[in-house]
């Protein structure tokens, strides 16, 4: 899913004696964005500090030229309602409104696409136009630019300015930030590091008289009653478990039925691709893969799902009442498929479950680490940390 970004792009790179290699430590360090939490920077837009009322922390801190602009990256993920943009919207004129215009400080926005991040952020650094602020989910891409010695330290920054971040994110999500003892990453705590979720249509369970499936054995046969009863009115289109070629759909059961694994195993059979972690060599992989084939050969999953590649036919059948279970990114649909599904298909109900065991009926499910999306704290055009006026602390990103 992610690209290592190579440092070392033209006109950047850290290694050599020669003048351009000094032009270009000079070009890194008055362009290059260094690591600040979206929680530090936006907590800053809303003149939020650590120990300190607003105005006071306004009146002590060093306040930037007039003029100063403030670039910031923020992910294009194409769900941006009709009128409004990632770049233009209530929370964009909010934060101009509250800490752009006070500190004379201009803020733009520089949308990339989530799914090109990296890429996008090799050729914005390649030709020297890369954003103040920086977000990112990758920590090889951190860990790399740290080796490097293309980021800023943080820790001093943190403690005159942000005791009310630290002690909210705390020392186990901060630890992700550092590096050989240094903090030089601020890394967005999740709230929920529940990674996956999987949801079943309850009033089906209550007109079939069935109870709610507790093991992958329960699943399967729980999934044939739907597929011969048809409940609910499906008919035909009925399908018994809602599929798409998405994690969210497969990674439940491919997780769910992993063996316990010993010290060892966890080391030399997990490899990772990116920032991911794959459990193709884990024990219970194959079994998994047989599991779901099974499901396809008997027309218990959904039979195009190999074409739909982001969920949009997933989510419609669902919507439309033809799909009794499914799995999704955490609470995901609860924000607006569940009340289309409602809205379609009166009565309906879903409920939350993880059914799905491995040979020792254990349940097993993956989990997120605790710290979430990394940012970057930009230097100033002088090569310069920006000051408490122009980032200082603030809450979760």
């Amino acid at each position: 899913m992610y690209k290592q970004f190579r440092l070392r792009t033209k006109g950047y790179g850290l290694n050599g004696n020669s003048g351009t290699s000094e032009r270009a430590t000079r070009g890194w360090k008055k362009g290059l964005a260094l690591l600040l939490t979206s929680a530090f920077a936006i907590g800053a837009l809303a003149g939020c500090a650590g120990g300190t009322s607003g105005s006071e922390s306004s009146a002590n801190a060093q306040t930037p030229a007039s003029g100063t602009k403030l670039k910031i990256e923020v992910f294009e993920r194409g769900e941006a309602p009709a009128g409004v943009t990632v770049a233009d919207n209530h929370w964009t004129r909010y934060a101009q409104q509250q800490f752009g215009d006070p500190n004379g400080i201009k803020l733009s926005y520089v949308p990339v696409p989530r799914s090109e991040d990296v890429q996008k952020l090799n050729v914005m650094m390649a030709s020297g136009e890369v954003p103040d602020i920086i977000f990112t989910y990758d920590e090889n891409l951190v860990y790399k630019y740290a080796q490097q010695g293309g980021l800023h330290e943080l820790g001093q920054l943190l403690d005159e300015h942000g005791p009310n971040l630290k002690a909210y994110l705390g020392k186990d999500t901060l630890a992700y930030g550092m590096f050989d003892g240094k903090q030089y990453a601020i890394p967005a705590k999740r709230m929920n590091v529940g990674k996956y979720a999987s949801f079943i249509r309850q009033d089906w369970l209550d007109e079939l008289k069935l109870p709610m499936p507790q093991t992958t054995e329960e699943v399967y046969k729980t999934l044939k009653a739907f597929k011969e009863k048809k409940p609910g009115n499906s008919g035909d289109q009925v399908i018994p478990l809602g599929f798409s070629l998405t994690p969210a759909s497969y990674e439940p059961i491919v997780w769910g039925m992993t063996d316990e694994l010993n010290e060892e195993q966890r080391i030399t059979l997990t490899h990772q691709l990116g920032s991911r972690d794959y459990p193709t060599l884990l024990p219970g992989h194959k079994e998994a893969l047989r599991f779901m084939n099974k499901l396809y050969l008997e027309g218990l999953m959904s039979p195009d799902f190999a074409l739909d590649k982001d969920k949009k036919k997933l989510n419609q059948d669902i919507q439309t009442g033809k799909v009794g279970m499914f799995g999704a990114d955490g609470v995901e649909p609860l924000q607006n498929v569940y009340t289309n599904l409602q809205a379609n298909v009166p009565g309906a109900k879903l409920s939350a479950l993880d059914p799905y065991t491995n040979n020792a009926d254990k349940h097993h499910k993956p989990l997120y680490k605790p710290g979430g999306e990394w940012s970057r704290q930009a230097m100033d055009r002088q090569g310069h940390p920006v000051t408490r006026a122009q980032a200082a602390s603030g809450k979760e990103s």
